[in-house]
């Protein structure tokens, strides 16, 4: 699980494994990886500004296809006081139904919180990226401007 954190250590700091709410009005939740955004330049710096991500929340789930509890349950997670964008980290790409889903959530938060679905081939990406010495950041900004390009 240090893998998203690994890559984006220049932008991230503190994180926290397991970061559990409080049982309340809305229930116990549990968010996989929160990584305060220190970022003051790049992907990180518009997320931050934009969807207000003084914290970037990681979920891990261990399985090739994601169901619309996944996804849902993500969005349910994102308030102003942790952020308004994450990503969930999955073994393989989505069929269509999934990524429909996901920019119908999107539109239905009125395009103000979203969730970037990336897969350990995105990770492998993203890691040999940083191996050639390169800010794997600029992966995820094209996979957002393909999730935006896409609503």
């Amino acid at each position: 699980m240090d893998t998203p954190y690994f890559l984006f250590i220049e932008h991230l700091g503190e994180c926290k494994l397991q970061q559990r709410t409080e049982p309340g009005n809305e229930g116990l939740e549990i968010r996989d990886l929160i990584c305060s955004n220190k970022s003051e330049r790049g992907f990180w710096a518009d997320i931050k500004q934009k969807y207000s991500c003084s914290e970037v929340l990681f979920e891990a789930k261990n399985k090739d296809e994601l169901n619309r509890d996944d996804l849902r349950q993500t969005y349910c997670y994102l308030k102003p006081v942790l952020g308004l964008w994450a990503f969930i980290i999955c073994r393989s790409e989505q069929p269509d139904k999934i990524n429909a889903y996901n920019r119908t959530l999107f539109k239905n938060f009125n395009q103000t919180r979203g969730v970037i679905i990336l897969t350990d081939k995105d990770l492998l990406r993203m890691a040999k990226i940083r191996l050639r010495g390169q800010d794997p950041s600029d992966y995820l900004t094209e996979r957002m401007a393909e999730f935006i390009r896409s609503i």
